[in-house]
């Protein structure tokens, strides 16, 4: 039989909650045991035969008797029966609509009616079963869970991710409710979804088992403010990814520097933006802070002597500023703390050179470049090319090199001498010399040899120096 709308009268769409025609909710009655609907059926059957028989066998005995009495106690049995069928009826009644009343307010049938619907691929009876199910009980997660399913089953994925998201919404602590969501989300590969979900929870141990798609806001090794130091600012996230950064505080793009290494502050200010960007390309939100840095610059490293022209051998002597180191170059670039540190003078070398040094703080700062440019020309009996080759034949003949080439025994390399200096030990001047070996790929690497050639005889010796830094000559 097909409903009708108690209002309009319009008859109403199997599986419809409301009438189309007039908007009125539809009271669900149960379905109705069909052997219930036959008992009474019958019960009621029999009753009408009982007093149909009942009263035929009265007239009867009427006739025959003819007798007032007869008709009175007939009246009396009918009544009787009458009665009888009408409790009956109503006791049939009563027991039925208890049925009905049971099964319409009973949450375990509607349970059972939905896994039957289900296991017959019937998912919209079973999605309604559920519906009324879930009407009276709101917080069971286990129906609301199955309600996904079953619109999963369907294929509407929308209606599945909201039943979902209001169990999570319900119950924060849902897992099986956020692993479904997620799983529906990732299959759409929907990852700022997933971000968003996750972003929005309060739940710290989904948020731990989910990380990888959390895309939160870099953190700042140091806070925002003054500093009297320069600062290595360290930058760091969640999970993987990358982190891109600027430092006047425009808004920072996969375009912008990547942060790989701390980045340095030194004197200024700056105002330090960064963006986390996870392995799944989702942005987190942008975080800038200032950062005011004021620190001392070293002073520009003091060099006694001035550019210009020297004919004596001479030592570059430096005054480092305090708590500094001073670094520096010979041929005129730009010194950095990867240049020559300087600790002790340093001998001119012959012929024109250009010096650049530079001061560092403890804390990393460069001051201003000092430069000084040389000339060097000393009068001597010998020349440079001439100290080295004495040299050479010395070295041969003691066993040190096998031939002026460099060659030395059991080695497949070769010794290599420049003199790039003239220094005065005591009252006689030298033409410093020092060793080098060269490897088969032409690298050059110190061996600490240093020789003395005397600038006027040729002779050889043997050079060090002192803890004051004095160089020392002794006879080879």
């Amino acid at each position: 039989m097909r409903m009708k709308c108690s209002k309009c009268g319009r008859e109403i769409a199997e599986g419809h909650l409301y009438c189309e025609n007039c908007g009125q909710e539809i009271q669900i009655v149960p379905d109705i045991d069909l052997e219930i609907e036959n008992s009474i059926h019958e019960t009621l059957s029999t009753l009408v035969e009982n007093i149909s028989e009942e009263e035929g066998s009265d007239q009867e005995q009427d006739e025959e008797k003819g007798k007032e009495r007869k008709r009175a106690g007939k009246k009396r049995k009918a009544s009787f029966w009458i009665l009888v069928a009408v409790l009956s009826a109503v006791a049939v009644i009563c027991s039925y609509m208890g049925m009905l009343h049971y099964q319409g307010n009973s949450f375990e049938y509607q349970m059972k009616r939905a896994t039957t619907c289900a296991a017959d691929q019937d998912f919209s009876q079973a999605i309604d079963y559920l519906n009324r199910a879930i009407a009276l009980q709101e917080n069971n997660m286990e129906a609301r869970l199955l309600l996904a399913e079953y619109y999963i089953q369907e294929q509407n994925t929308e209606q599945a991710k909201q039943v979902l998201r209001d169990i999570i919404a319900r119950d924060e602590e849902n897992e099986e409710g956020y692993k479904r969501l997620i799983a529906l989300y990732e299959d759409e590969q929907d990852y700022g979804a997933i971000n968003r979900l996750l972003m929005n929870s309060d739940s710290k141990p989904m948020k731990e088992q989910f990380r990888r798609y959390m895309a939160l806001e870099p953190e700042f090794s140091d806070a925002e403010g003054s500093y009297t130091e320069v600062i290595a600012l360290k930058l760091s996230t969640n999970t993987t990814g990358s982190i891109y950064y600027t430092l006047d505080g425009t808004k920072p793009t996969s375009a912008s520097a990547r942060y790989t290494t701390p980045i340095m502050l030194e004197s200024g200010e700056y105002d330090v933006s960064a963006v986390f960007i996870n392995e799944y390309g989702i942005s987190s939100k942008t975080v800038t802070k200032h950062y005011r840095i004021e620190v001392a610059v070293p002073l520009a490293p003091k060099v006694e002597q001035i550019s210009g022209s020297y004919d004596r051998p001479t030592l570059i002597t430096v005054e480092v500023p305090e708590n500094c180191s001073v670094y520096y170059t010979m041929d005129g670039t730009m010194p950095t703390m990867d240049s020559i540190p300087y600790s002790l003078p340093i001998a001119m070398p012959l012929g024109r050179s250009t010096f650049q040094f530079v001061a560092y703080s403890e804390e990393g700062i460069a001051g201003e470049v000092t430069t000084r440019n040389y000339l060097l020309r000393v009068n001597t009996a010998i020349d440079v090319a001439t100290a080295v080759n004495l040299l050479m034949q010395e070295l041969k003949e003691k066993g040190v090199i096998l031939e002026f080439d460099g060659s030395v025994p059991n080695k497949s390399g070769k010794n290599v001498y420049i003199a790039s200096t003239l220094i005065q030990i005591g009252q006689n001047d030298f033409f410093l010399v020092a060793e080098y070996y060269q490897d088969t790929v032409g690298t050059l690497t110190r061996t600490g040899g240093l020789y003395g050639v005397e600038a006027n005889t040729g002779a050889i010796y043997k050079v060090s120096t002192d803890n004051k830094g004095n160089y020392l000559a002794n006879p080879y």
